[in-house]
């Protein structure tokens, strides 16, 4: 009986180290692009308070669009090439006004200190698959932004900016983790419970950033 509770306690200890595999790194403080409706990213850019239609700026013309990532969380191996990244504006347009467009740009941010990625380059397509690459072994919140620029001429004049954010959770496990024995991320009940923490931990995080 003895040879048997300790080869269980070894279980224990092998489970749970296989579940702190994913997390060697500790995550950073969150999205760099959280999603909007936590905080405004419409701007006002400038407008003419002599006019009624513009005395209070032009940022309700801005769409409450949304900009999808899926899916959501992503799980994979150390130095997988995660193909599935599939970011989405829902609308297709981010002003209501038709107005003039004066510039557009949107980026993807992977939260591991590599560039940035340019996603709806040509402000137009708004559906897009990207790809990236994680060498490190933890719980990442990659997030995304695209924006759009606007001038609007009517009864008094005014620029502004529309804007939509998102992000996900990534986590990422260790090549040597019961979860990578294959060479291919395969779940286990030790990953389906960690998958539930870290997503409650991004939430957390998301409350935070809200404040």
């Amino acid at each position: 009986m003895g040879g048997r509770m300790v080869s269980r306690g070894i279980w224990v200890v092998v489970l749970a180290t296989a579940v702190l595999a994913s997390a060697q790194q500790a995550p950073g403080p969150g999205p760099k692009y959280p999603p909007c409706h936590l905080k405004a990213c419409d701007q006002d850019l400038a407008h003419d308070a002599g006019h009624a239609a513009t005395k209070n700026g032009c940022t309700k013309f801005c769409v409450d669009g949304t900009l999808r990532i899926s899916p959501n969380p992503i799980e994979a191996c150390e130095n997988d090439y995660i193909s599935q990244f599939h970011i989405v504006l829902e609308n297709g347009t981010l002003d209501a006004g038709g107005n003039d467009i004066s510039g557009h740009d949107g980026w993807m941010d992977w939260d591991d200190g590599t560039s940035a990625s340019p996603i709806f380059a040509t402000g137009a397509g708004f559906d897009q698959k990207l790809a990236h690459t994680y060498t490190a072994a933890r719980t990442y919140y990659p997030s995304a932004y695209y924006a759009e620029k606007y001038k609007y001429t009517g009864d008094g004049t005014c620029s502004y900016g529309c804007r939509v954010q998102q992000s996900t959770v990534v986590i990422v496990y260790a090549k040597g983790s019961a979860e990578c024995s294959t060479g291919k991320f395969k779940p286990t009940a030790a990953s389906r419970q960690h998958r539930l923490e870290e997503l409650n931990k991004y939430h957390a995080r998301l409350r935070e950033l809200s404040k």
